[in-house]
């Protein structure tokens, strides 16, 4: 097993060089998922030193003795200052010094401000340095994998890449976690929705005014879950033909994820995911969307969140019943699809792919 390799112009991680900065983002990443789950079911102490805190930090510390191991091998084989970073790295580098701050921060945040609460948990300044320079340091294997020739990777030689970029749509996901679209499933079932409108207000026009909040809430979660699911998936695809199973594996993992939070109580979503994804590989391997095929990228781009929700919507109501109008649900999927639509336009404005959108060039 080799996991370091010499590139034409920096040194790089060989696949399973990669697979051990996969393997370490991952293991902070289901810390930053534990600690979540803690704080909605454990009786929190105001203090920054937990278990749950201890899985995180020391997935990232692992991370960085592993970068540092990195460059400090390829500095002995005569590699000097930067070009000692393994390619796609530097900017791992950076964010892992972001990190640290962050770490400082938040504990300084903590023993001085006590634990943040609900929505603004994730809001707080420290916070949102470790989510800064965590995503620098988990997508490094992603920023690696741009700049090699091979534009149809087998699933195995993808991996580093696609698992790298799953991982980094999980925290984005984590990070609005309160708008994701799949944690209204239980409100808008039939009798949950009439309850809650019950338990806000008491008279009319508060439960029309409290339902019209409930409604924006749902419809503005689908357009930004659509966004942040859709769009990692969009970029890889412009790049890459991707392997078989690579939607599959990015969708129901990010479901999954965001799912094991609030420990399963809403699991359908993750068979909706899964079998969103399935879809999503079909209809890559059918239209064979690229950045050269721009049409079949703009109708992948506006079908996949069409599949997804409409998904998601049947299997709310079989298992809670819908107690939103269909306008909303309808009007969610249209807007939902448009998303995916001007994501596709966006990426891709034109009908002749540029250089940056035909692979080349080095993201570090």
């Amino acid at each position: 097993m080799t996991l370091f390799a010499e590139g034409r112009n920096s040194p790089r991680l060989s696949w399973w060089g990669e697979m051990v900065t996969v393997g370490f983002s991952a293991w902070a990443a289901c810390g930053a998922f534990l600690d979540g789950w803690a704080h909605s079911k454990v009786v929190q102490f105001e203090t920054f030193f937990t278990p749950w805190h201890a899985v995180f930090y020391s997935g990232f510390v692992a991370l960085t003795v592993w970068l540092g191991w990195s460059v400090r091998r390829f500095a002995r084989a005569g590699r000097r200052g930067l070009e000692a970073i393994p390619a796609g790295y530097r900017l791992g580098v950076l964010g892992l010094g972001i990190f640290t701050l962050g770490t400082v921060g938040d504990m300084l945040w903590h023993m001085g401000l006590g634990i943040e609460q609900e929505g603004e948990r994730l809001s707080s300044p420290a916070h949102l340095a470790l989510f800064v320079g965590g995503l620098l340091a988990i997508t490094s294997p992603l920023r690696a994998a741009w700049a090699d020739p091979e534009r149809t990777p087998t699933l195995r030689r993808f991996l580093p890449p696609l698992l790298s970029a799953t991982l980094a749509t999980m925290v984005m996901v984590f990070m609005i976690g309160h708008l994701w679209a799949f944690y209204s499933a239980d409100l808008i079932g039939r009798l949950q929705y009439g309850t809650a409108l019950d338990q806000l207000a008491s008279t009319a026009e508060a439960k029309r005014a409290f339902g019209y909040l409930i409604q924006a809430r749902v419809g503005g979660s689908l357009l930004l879950s659509t966004a942040l699911l859709l769009a990692p998936l969009l970029v890889l695809v412009r790049r890459w033909r991707l392997p078989p199973g690579s939607a599959t594996i990015m969708f129901a993992t990010v479901a999954l994820g965001m799912s094991a939070l609030r420990e399963l109580h809403l699991a359908e979503t993750v068979f909706v995911a899964l079998l969103t994804g399935a879809t999503a590989d079909w209809l890559l391997a059918t239209l064979r969307p690229s950045s050269s095929r721009v049409g079949a990228f703009r109708l992948f781009a506006a079908l996949v969140p069409l599949i997804l929700w409409t998904l998601y919507f049947a299997a709310t109501a079989l298992r809670w019943g819908l107690g939103v109008s269909p306008e909303l649900w309808v009007g969610g999927i249209f807007f939902a699809a448009a998303t995916g639509l001007g994501l596709a336009l966006v990426m891709l404005p034109g009908g002749e792919p540029t250089e940056f959108q035909a692979g080349q060039g080095d993201l570090r």
